[in-house]
């Protein structure tokens, strides 16, 4: 089916250009510090608000001001 085709192919479109904004610092507009443990060295994870808040009730509610955490 070539509507088919056309939503696989449109598919791997949006994967190849997330994935090059996946931890990328150029463009994104937030930095997440993540450790394992209070005595694990943090890594940094460049990210952007809009997907984080497309896949997170909290993130979306964070970066719109609802929760204490958005004023960091």
């Amino acid at each position: 089916n070539k509507n088919y085709e056309q939503s696989g192919e449109i598919t791997r479109n949006i994967q190849h250009y997330y994935s090059k904004m996946y931890d990328n610092p150029q463009f994104s507009d937030v930095v997440l510090a993540i450790s394992p443990n209070a005595f694990a060295e943090q890594v940094r994870l460049y990210s952007h608000r809009a997907i984080l808040s497309s896949y997170s009730i909290y993130f979306e509610r964070m970066f719109a001001g609802a929760l204490k955490e958005s004023n960091y």
